[in-house]
């Protein structure tokens, strides 16, 4: 595993969350401390639906939620815009930079990011 972790391959590698599927599929996840105590790049998907119920994204930031309560709002949310715009190579999404067109969704239950996502969450379209 620490070859992974080594400096000739940790900028070049993502893991892609996908929790929802792995429960479905075998009943655990990965070991999302393990990638986070070893600076892994994060970021978030749904897989398909043959292996999830459904397809959301939001689901799956409030599965690793629940199950890992330390990880805070903005570590989540980093995982599924900006992390997944860089792991997609989309420079002009994920983040509010100049010249940059994100979509941009609103979270009301979420009023502190250094808080988790409640369960409770939705998600309106802004823009």
């Amino acid at each position: 595993m620490q070859f992974l972790f080594s400096k000739n391959l940790k900028n070049r590698l993502w893991f892609c969350l996908c929790p929802l599927a792995n429960l479905y599929i075998e009943d655990r996840i990965p070991d999302i401390a393990l990638l986070r105590n070893n600076g892994a790049q994060i970021t978030i998907g749904t897989d398909s639906l043959a292996s999830n119920h459904q397809l959301s994204v939001l689901a799956e930031l409030k599965a690793i939620a629940g199950l890992y309560p330390e990880i805070n709002a903005g570590e989540l949310l980093q995982w599924a815009t900006s992390n997944g715009a860089g792991f997609m190579n989309f420079p002009k999404l994920g983040n509010f930079s100049e010249g940059n067109t994100p979509g941009i969704l609103w979270l009301p239950q979420i009023t502190d990011f250094q808080k988790t996502i409640p369960q409770t969450t939705t998600i309106t379209r802004m823009a």
